[in-house]
């Protein structure tokens, strides 16, 4: 989890009603019945927000950490220091290819030993069908990743895309 609300705040008198986590429920929280009725009718209340992304990346070494930004490095074409969804759609669109690129010239190796027009179709199918995996898998990476803009800003800070990243080498140490 990189952001969580943990409360709000009333604007005008600056009164705070704190959210409390559920051990039980991970990734919710909520208020008690009497900080529920406390609520002014018309109130402006702001929401408050912790953001854990640097937090829960501390658990990362160094050489975790300098792989995630070498990775941020690599997509960040314009070297802005942050990445736009033109950048990550070049980067996933060339990823794409070069795995379709890899597969059709594996089928033609394959094809040059194949018995017969038969069999040559079959496999032309069967690439065909994993084109179209592929394709889709990687307009789905497109999407997960822009999911990762946390402020809606268009584009994704190193914090961001560390979140995203970080939490990934967290979860692959687990799985190890």
């Amino acid at each position: 989890m990189c952001l969580a609300i943990i409360g709000l705040k009333e604007k005008e008198s600056g009164e705070i009603f704190t959210f409390k986590q559920d051990p039980a429920l991970p990734y919710t929280a909520s208020l008690n019945a009497d900080d529920v009725k406390k609520f002014k009718k018309d109130a402006v209340y702001e929401v408050l927000i912790e953001d854990y992304r640097l937090k829960d990346m501390k658990s990362l070494t160094k050489e975790e950490l300098e792989h995630v930004k070498q990775e941020f490095d690599v997509i960040d074409i314009d070297k802005s220091g942050e990445i736009s969804m033109n950048e990550i759609k070049l980067f996933y669109d060339k990823q794409r290819d070069d795995t379709i690129n890899n597969l059709k010239s594996i089928l033609d190796k394959r094809l040059a030993l194949a018995a017969n027009d038969e069999e040559k179709e079959e496999m032309a199918s069967t690439f065909n069908n994993k084109k179209e995996t592929i394709t889709k898998l990687y307009d789905g990476k497109y999407e997960l990743a822009m999911a990762g803009d946390v402020d809606n800003t268009g584009t994704i800070t190193f914090d961001e895309f560390l979140c995203h990243e970080g939490i990934q080498v967290l979860k692959s140490r687990i799985k190890k």
